[in-house]
This record gives structure tokens, C-alpha cells and sequence, in this order.
């Protein structure tokens, strides 16, 4: 059913992502571990699980629904495409699902945060693969704060620290709104020739 798959935002930028599952209702969350069916309760349904996963080990799960939790199952440092994770590749590290939609596309490592923050166990990890990252805050004073923030973060786990600076769009996920589809394109482009990162398109 194609409406019950489609999550508005989500969907598309999901299927940038391998492994990504539907649990379209709680009648398939028989035999899920206790943690994750009280996740995917909260999250409601239909919703997206997301596999972390790396040379064919499954670190944990993100599930995504139609409203802002994003719970995670499993504790680890690895981000929801950390498969394409390779040592000394630029990394593009931004807010969300959606925001990494334009530059997976145009074959951009770009991995989501649940959080507006990396934590400094991700950092100390893209530290020890000596990844570049660049980091890329929402156009928002919250973003721009948090700007400064990861500077310091990124310094203290050895990692030098590249902020990009969004100018036109308030979000990269903006590429669904027709009216800056454009405008977020550029701003993609824009972020891929500023730091020399390669990209397919």
C-alpha cells in the first residue's frame, strides 16, 4: 500500500539508506526484544526501521516514524550509514534523515544525527579512521550555536574542524518544498566544491 509506506520527508531520503524494513503494524513486532517494541510503540506506526551496520555486523536500529522521536536501539558510536564509511573519507555529518537526502544522492558519505550534536565517541571514532568530517548545523541560531560547539568537540578528538555554513535554505531536506528545491541544490553543490568532496553527479 503505497500510502501506508510513505512517510512525508522520510521515505525518500530513507531509500538512500540499505537495509531499511517497514513494520506497517504492532502485529509485527511479535518475538522483538521488549526495548525495541516499547520504541516502535512510541514512534507508532507504520514506521521505518533502520539498520546501523558496518562489514556485515548490525551495531543497532533506528526507527523512524511520522513524529519527531527517533528512538535508538543499541548503544554505539556508529550513525545510520556508517557502511559507506571508509578510512580517510570525507564524512558530511548533518541533523537529520532528511537532510541527508540531496547529498547521498550525489554520492556524498553523508551520515544523519539524531541529535543536532555528535557525540564524542563518533568523533573519536571518525578520529581513528582519519576521516575528514565536516559538519553542516541547521540555519538557525540553535545551529549556528551549535556550530561553535562542535568546533571545540571536534578539536579535543583530534579531528580538525570543518563547519558549513548554509546560506539560502534553513534545512537541506527543503529540497521536498518545490519553492526551494533550487535553492537547496546549490547549497549542496556549493558545500561539495567547497571542500573538494567528491560526488558522482
Amino acid at each position: 500500500d503505497k500510502d501506508l509506506l510513505h512517510v512525508p520527508y522520510y521515505t525518500e531520503s530513507l531509500s538512500t539508506f540499505t537495509g531499511v524494513r517497514v513494520l506497517p503494524s504492532e502485529t509485527f513486532l511479535e518475538g522483538l526484544p521488549p526495548d525495541l517494541v516499547r520504541s516502535a510503540s512510541l514512534v507508532g506506526f507504520p514506521c521505518f526501521v533502520v539498520p546501523i551496520h558496518s562489514a556485515g555486523r548490525c551495531y543497532g536500529l533506528v526507527l523512524k516514524g511520522r513524529g519527531k522521536p527517533t528512538p535508538r536501539y543499541g548503544n554505539t558510536a556508529r550513525l545510520c550509514g556508517w557502511e559507506s564509511v571508509a578510512p580517510a573519507s570525507t564524512v558530511v555529518l548533518v541533523e537529520g534523515f532528511k537532510d541527508t537526502y540531496i547529498l547521498r544522492r550525489m554520492g556524498v558519505v553523508a551520515l544523519p544525527l539524531l541529535t543536532s550534536m555528535p557525540s564524542a565517541r563518533t568523533l573519536s571514532l571518525l578520529s581513528s579512521l582519519s576521516c575528514r568530517v565536516v559538519y553542516v548545523p541547521d540555519n538557525d541560531s540553535y545551529g549556528q550555536r551549535n556550530a561553535e560547539t562542535y568546533m571545540a568537540k571536534a578539536s579535543s578528538a583530534g579531528i580538525k574542524p570543518l563547519v558549513f555554513r548554509l546560506s539560502g535554505v534553513s534545512d537541506l531536506g527543503d529540497v521536498f518544498d518545490p519553492r526551494l528545491k533550487r535553492a537547496a541544490i546549490c547549497e549542496a553543490s556549493r558545500l561539495v566544491s567547497t571542500f573538494g568532496i567528491p560526488c558522482t553527479i
